[in-house]
């Protein structure tokens, strides 16, 4: 005799677990949708962060570049040197508007030309402050004319043009059409700022160069030979006699007086403090910014903190510009810094007061228990009065 066993037969699902089945599925796409949005915002931001970074060194080895030039034409060919090295464009040109002619630029310099070929001045109808333009998008639109000129007077399709408003400097850069070429786009607005801000960087220093200061050099010398002669470019930006410090409540007091800070800059110390120098006239001399109370230098440990604070709350809106303690352009202004910056790193130093040296026999053999507590804040603060 067989007796045979029928499989079971499920029971159906009731109402109640259809809607938590069809709501898990529902929560488990919902996740699966956040995790794609996530992983895309995370590589954007990769991007972001290592174009970030590529533009940093852009800028640090630009600013090292046109660290001795001493005339605009060798900036110039230093730039356009560099510019062709990097790939960055195949022609361009460094033009300044004129003031007597709003719109009207006389051409500086040219790369990738025959002087020959190129006039002496083209005007636009328009000039915007940042644009592009390629064969298929032009940026801003309102702008089309300009390009068209542009255009015209490179020979080149894409095109990318920046344009300071205080100066009238422009830089116009064109890329051959190719394979290997991408067409400009508008997150080129970055290095088209790293561009122009190092150009107008260097040429303010030019301008605030004394007379006759590249022969000043060899007459210290012929008057003196014994004595060390330092580079000219050692002392590019100079300190304030007048007023080699500054704090933040003098700041905030002449920006109600309508006088505002004309340029700003920071030193790079180490890899986390940065200090910052600023001017309101280069003619005089630079100042170091102290922190309200004066009793040291104001050191910024973030970019973005440090860049919101002299935006905000010193209302300068210029291009800043970061420099290595070691940059030769700075070295006056850091051999000033130096013991300020000495002063207050021992500062931070005695604050946090290390716990007095036990003999390890003595640990041994007192125990853990017996090992010196840290003294409270109050009696550090009186003990270091």
């Amino acid at each position: 005799m067989t007796i045979t066993l029928a499989d079971p037969v499920p029971a159906a699902p009731t109402k109640t677990e259809t809607r938590e089945l069809a709501y898990y599925r529902n929560l488990a796409t919902d996740l699966g949708k956040d995790l794609q949005r996530a992983q895309r915002s995370l590589e954007v931001a990769n991007n972001a962060l290592r174009r970030f970074q590529e533009l940093h060194r852009l800028g640090r080895r630009l600013s090292l570049v046109t660290l001795a030039v001493t005339t605009t034409d060798e900036l110039c060919l230093r730039f356009f040197e560099l510019v062709a090295q990097l790939n960055i464009c195949s022609r361009a040109l460094i033009a300044r508007e004129q003031t007597s002619a709003p719109g009207a630029f006389a051409i500086d310099a040219a790369m990738g030309f025959e002087r020959a070929s190129l006039p002496d001045h083209f005007k636009l109808p328009m000039v915007p402050e940042f644009g592009f333009t390629t064969a298929a998008d032009t940026h801003p639109p309102s702008a089309a004319a300009s390009f068209i000129m542009l255009q015209r007077l490179v020979g080149l399709p894409s095109i990318l043009w920046a344009y300071d408003v205080e100066t009238g400097l422009a830089l116009v850069l064109a890329i051959t059409p190719g394979p290997a070429n991408t067409d400009f786009q508008l997150d080129d607005r970055d290095l088209a700022t790293v561009l122009l801000g190092t150009l107008l960087d260097v040429y303010r220093r030019l301008q605030a160069r004394p007379t006759g200061a590249a022969n000043a050099p060899e007459q210290e010398a012929a008057a003196s030979p014994s004595r060390a002669v330092e580079p000219p470019s050692s002392t590019i930006f100079r300190i304030n006699h007048a007023k080699p410090f500054i704090t933040e409540t003098d700041v905030t007091r002449t920006a109600q007086a309508d006088e505002h800070v004309q340029h700003a800059f920071y030193v790079e110390w180490d890899d986390t403090h940065y200090f910052l120098f600023l001017t309101y006239d280069t003619a005089s001399g630079y100042s170091l910014l102290r922190k309200w109370r004066g009793h040291s230098p104001r050191t910024f440990r973030d970019l973005r903190s440090m860049i919101r604070h002299v935006r905000d709350s010193l209302s300068y809106h210029g291009e800043l510009t970061i420099y290595p303690r070691d940059d030769a352009r700075v070295t006056a202004l850091v051999e000033h810094a130096r013991p300020l910056m000495a002063a207050a790193a021992n500062a931070e130093d005695a604050e946090a007061e290390p716990i007095a040296a036990v003999l390890q026999s003595d640990y041994q053999r007192n125990g853990p228990s017996e090992r010196p507590q840290e003294r409270p804040p109050s009696e550090r603060l009186s003990s270091t009065a």
